[in-house]
Order: structure tokens, then C-alpha cells, then sequence
């Protein structure tokens, strides 16, 4: 709990001018509402003898209480409405800032996109709470005034009508009971609702569901997951509506009460008129600020549970590394030992007894089959799968002793599924705000690999690339494959892995560039996870996997004369390839 006021203590330090304003004006409103009952008495009571000029004055008085109090209230929604921006913005800087994984092995599950999906949801509440505590103080102060104007006329009134605002306070904490469980049993088929509905509006899918017909097939999938969350929310809505009858009944009831108390007291001369009038009104806004008052207790239910889901989940997907590890220098040796990995909530491990040695100035690839744990396999040596104790070692060190930003330091990658950034040229490449130096090193690069970027685009890398927004510029799918290399051959890294990355090339620009990071990368490590062969050859060792194991390693050399399966895949694939379909030796 602790960690939770330090959490809000933060956010009220940004938003501290909003917030010291909101309670400054919480603080004025409450007067002013008094003056205007007070007023209110004072000028029902001038009705029946006084002079016009002191009723006109009373008068005068109300209209500029009425001006200030519509101000008052003009600021208090424009101070929270502020305060909401700047907390939706601190907010999402927070939860932004707190992904600080030390590895995606959880991160690529779909528990963690419903457990994120949960969290966010509790975190942007917390915009409400700090609202609800700033009104709960504001109507403190309110039940205070008006209780204090009730009780010398009657404390029973004042009793009543707390006890018909506690069906409020029922209505409020089953409520919100209720809404936390109903979005943890529909957050799951929402997020797919949500999912299918961005899907449809993709041009990737309209290109498909103009082709193979398929819009019916996908508006009935995103039909089935919006109905099923539309239904039970009119199910909640329909199980909340009882309590909120329940409510409406007994607060007519409750004035009609105070009614039966107060009208005995003016007929027998005990208060005015003026008197009645103000503590009718009073008796009103009374309960109006219990009922105000208990809805802004019902953010505070959830303080607790939010407290244990945000560290649950930091926990769990971020833990705190109790200390920190080894730095590293530049890498010399890369083992793996023995090493087994299996995905969460899956049974079977990927790879099995994997054994690999990676040394300086050397290139291995990795083939097989699709699925036969080649990416995986990618991921792990990156640095990006967490591996057991004992079976991944950089230069001579255990991978879990190692500070692990000091390992990303020295890899490069380009996965299959790289990123298309919708930023400019320059700022694809280097991942940085492109300044002057960072525009000189680019333009260094590229003089180097002008086959990186499209030619069209070498004299303007300040171009923004992508098909998200107006005026960029839309690239092939090869060419934006040529930038995620550029990007990772821009790092100069002493570990560069390259998942598929030439899959898309034009064949005149794979082998070529395959031979020219040879000869550029003397001395430095460089892993190829490929299905062609003939990239696959220009490694100095080459590791075939099948079924998550390793059946072979050795030269292109050795494993042809082996006459194993590395052999027989790259007799398919010279055959394929006189047919001209070569992914049909990975089937």
C-alpha cells in the first residue's frame, strides 16, 4: 500500500497546479452554497415587511452569489478537465515507462495482452480516484454546512435523510463489485472484438476480402465476440437497474418525511417561512452531497485490488533483479550447454539438448524446416528467451550472471516480424532523434549499403515511410526489409543475428550482401537463420534442426559428404529450384 501512495504521491507532484487549484475551489464552493440558503431565508422572510431597497439588496446579493457560484463551477470543470489530460498523459508515460522486460519470453503469451489489458484498465482509474478524493473532501464539507444548518430545526431531518442516502451507499459498493467482475470475464472477448473490428479496417485485410470474399466470414467473427460483450453488458445494466429504482423510490420518500417534520414547525409559528424554504433546501442538497458524497467512495474499493494486480503483474512479467550483474566487453565466445526451452503454457519444449558454439570472426547458420525451432533458436542466442541456469554462456560467463543490457549492447537482430516504424528514413535506421550527428553517421552508412534504401529516397531521408499517415511514402515489402537490416548493420554490433532477413531480397541482392557482411564483419559473430541453401553455404558452420534438436553440424562441405538430411534438403532445393519453387523443400 505503501508503494501505491508513492505511485499517487507522483502523479499528484506532476499535476500539482490543477490539483492545488481543484481544492482551493472546493474549498470557496461550499461557502457559497451556504450564503445562498442563508440568502435564500433572509429574502423569503423580507417578503412580508420589508423595505424594496433591502429586499432589492438581498436580491443583488443572491444574483452575485448565483455569478460566482456559476464561475466557481465554470473553473472547477475546466481545472478537471486539465486534470484529467495531464493524468490520462502521466498515465500512459508510467505504464510505458514500466515495460522494462529483461527478456519477451512472457511478454509473446496471450495472458500477457489480458493481464495488460486488465491493468491499464485499472491504471487509467486512477484518474478517477484522485477525482473522487478531491470530491470526497468537497462533500465533506458540504454534509458539515448542511448538516450544521438541519440540526438546530429538527435532527431528526437531518438522521432521515442520511439513513434514505444509505441505499446509495448499497447500490455504490455492490455496484462496484459487480463491474470489476464483469470486466474480468468479458476483457478477454473484448480485446478480440476490438482486435477483429481493427482487422476489417486494415488494407492488408481488404486487399484479402476483396480477393477470397471473406468480409462475410470476419464480420460474423467480429458479430459473435461484440454481441457476446454487448449482451452481458445489458445483463449488468438490467441487474443494476433494480438498485436504481430502489434508490429513486426511497429519496422522494425521505423528502416527503422531512416534510411531515418540518410543515408542523412553520404552522405552529416555530420557524418562517423563510426558514422552512432554506432548510427544504438545505435537506435537499444534503442529500444530494451523501449521495455525491458515496459514489466517490466507490474508486477507493478498488485502490487495494489495483495495488495487488500492478504488483502482481510487475512481478511477474518485471521483477527487480536484486542485484546487478557483470558488464560485458565485447564478445569473444557464445555456448550453449545442454540448453532445453519451452514456451509458457505449453507442455512440450521447442528445442531440446541444444548444444552450439559461437566464436569471434565466425559465421553459423541455422536450417531446418519451418517449425523446426530455427527462430526460436534465434531468439535465445539474442538474448531475447529467458534460459535455465548453467546453459547459456558469454565469454565464459553464465548468460544469468550478465547485466542484460550490456548483452543487447553488443546484438544486433532483424526478426522475422521486424518492425515497420511509420518514422523517417533516418530515424528507421538509427532508432534515435535524427540530429546532425546522428544525420552525418546515417549518410556515412548508406554511402556503404546504398542497396539499404530505395534509391528514390537516398537524397531524402528526412521522407516519413509507412502508409499511417498523410504524405509518407509506402514501401514494398522487400524494400522495407532492406531498411530493418540497414537498421541492424547500422548498429555495428558484435553479434548480429538475421532471422529470414533476406527472404524478401531480390535474388541479384541476397548473395552478394550475404558475402559482403563476410568479409565486413572479420572478427565479429554473425548468425544466418535461413531456408536457402545456397546462403546457408557461406557459413563457416551450419547447425540442422529437426524437431527442436540439432541432427547435424559441420561445413557445407561435411554434411554434403555426410549424406544426412542437410544433404538431401539441398538435393530438393537445387531441384526445386530448376522448377522454380524452392519453398517446397522446407514443406
Amino acid at each position: 500500500m505503501r508503494q501505491a501512495f508513492g505511485l499517487l504521491v507522483w502523479l499528484s507532484r506532476q499535476t500539482k497546479p490543477a490539483i492545488l487549484g481543484m481544492v482551493l475551489l472546493l474549498l470557496v464552493s461550499p461557502i457559497l452554497n451556504w450564503a445562498t440558503v442563508m440568502l435564500t431565508k433572509h429574502f423569503i422572510d423580507s417578503l412580508s415587511g420589508e423595505e424594496l431597497r433591502t429586499m432589492l439588496q438581498l436580491a443583488a446579493a443572491m444574483g452575485a452569489i448565483a455569478m460566482a457560484i456559476a464561475i466557481v463551477g465554470r473553473l472547477q470543470g475546466f481545472l478537471g478537465d486539465r486534470l484529467s489530460l495531464d493524468m490520462a498523459y502521466r498515465m500512459e508515460q508510467f505504464l510505458l515507462e514500466m515495460i522494462k522486460p529483461e527478456h519477451v519470453t512472457l511478454l509473446e503469451t496471450p495472458q500477457f495482452q489480458q493481464d495488460l489489458n486488465i491493468l491499464k484498465n485499472s491504471l487509467f482509474k486512477i484518474n478517477s480516484f484522485i477525482q473522487a478524493g478531491l470530491s470526497f473532501l468537497h462533500q465533506i464539507i458540504l454534509i458539515v454546512i448542511y448538516t450544521w444548518m438541519l440540526l438546530p430545526y429538527s435532527v431528526l431531518a437531518a438522521a432521515l435523510v442520511l439513513a434514505c442516502s444509505l441505499t446509495v451507499l448499497a447500490q455504490v459498493w455492490k455496484q462496484t463489485s459487480r463491474q470489476e467482475k464483469l470486466f474480468q470475464s468479458i476483457s478477454q472477448t473484448e480485446m478480440e472484438a476490438r482486435h477483429l473490428g481493427d482487422l476489417v479496417l486494415q488494407p492488408a485485410a481488404q486487399k484479402e476480402m476483396l480477393v477470397f470474399a471473406a468480409k462475410t466470414f470476419l464480420m460474423e467473427k467480429w458479430r459473435r465476440a461484440a454481441h457476446s460483450v454487448t449482451r452481458v453488458r445489458k445483463q449488468f445494466l438490467r441487474k443494476d437497474l433494480s438498485w436504481e429504482l430502489l434508490v429513486e423510490i426511497v429519496q422522494p420518500l425521505g423528502f416527503f418525511g422531512i416534510q411531515l417534520i418540518l410543515l408542523p414547525k412553520v404552522a405552529r409559528g416555530q420557524m418562517s417561512v423563510g426558514d422552512y424554504v432554506a432548510m427544504s433546501a438545505a435537506a435537499g442538497y444534503l442529500a444530494a452531497s451523501w449521495k455525491t458524497f458515496f459514489h466517490s467512495l466507490a474508486p477507493f474499493k478498488g485502490v487495494q485490488l489495483f495495488v495487488q494486480r500492478f504488483f502482481r503483474f510487475q512481478d511477474t512479467y518485471f521483477p527487480q533483479a536484486p542485484q546487478r550483474g557483470k558488464r560485458l566487453g565485447k564478445l569473444r565466445r557464445l555456448e550453449l550447454n545442454e540448453m532445453s526451452f519451452t514456451y509458457p503454457a505449453r507442455n512440450e519444449p521447442v528445442l531440446r539438448d541444444i548444444h552450439l558454439a559461437l566464436t569471434r570472426g565466425e559465421m553459423i547458420a541455422l536450417v531446418g524446416e519451418n517449425g523446426s525451432g530455427k527462430s526460436t533458436l534465434a531468439k535465445v542466442i539474442a538474448g531475447l528467451h529467458h534460459v535455465d541456469r548453467g546453459r547459456m554462456f558469454v565469454n565464459g560467463t553464465d548468460l544469468c550472471d550478465v547485466e542484460r543490457t550490456s548483452y543487447y549492447a553488443r546484438v544486433s537482430i532483424v526478426n522475422q516480424d521486424y518492425m515497420r516504424y511509420p518514422f523517417s528514413v533516418y530515424e528507421n535506421i538509427a532508432l534515435a532523434s535524427p540530429t546532425a550527428e546522428v544525420k552525418e553517421r546515417a549518410d556515412g552508412f548508406l554511402q556503404d549499403f546504398p542497396e539499404l534504401v530505395p534509391a528514390q529516397l537516398l537524397g531524402q531521408l528526412d521522407t516519413v515511410i509507412g502508409h499511417q499517415y498523410l504524405n509518407a511514402r509506402q514501401l514494398s515489402g522487400g524494400q522495407w526489409q532492406r531498411v530493418a537490416i540497414a537498421r541492424a548493420l547500422y548498429k555495428e554490433a558484435d553479434l548480429l543475428v538475421l532471422d529470414e532477413a533476406t527472404a524478401e531480397l531480390d535474388p541479384g541482392l541476397e548473395l552478394p550482401l550475404i558475402e559482403r557482411l563476410r568479409s565486413l564483419r572479420r572478427g565479429k559473430m554473425t548468425v544466418l537463420v535461413t531456408h536457402s541453401m545456397h546462403v546457408a553455404r557461406r557459413a563457416d558452420c551450419i547447425y540442422v534442426l529437426h524437431n527442436g534438436t540439432i541432427v547435424e553440424s559441420g561445413s557445407h562441405e561435411r554434411l554434403i559428404a555426410a549424406d544426412g538430411l542437410y544433404s538431401r534438403m539441398w538435393e530438393r532445393q537445387n531441384e526445386a529450384g530448376k522448377k522454380g519453387d524452392v519453398q517446397s523443400v522446407f514443406a
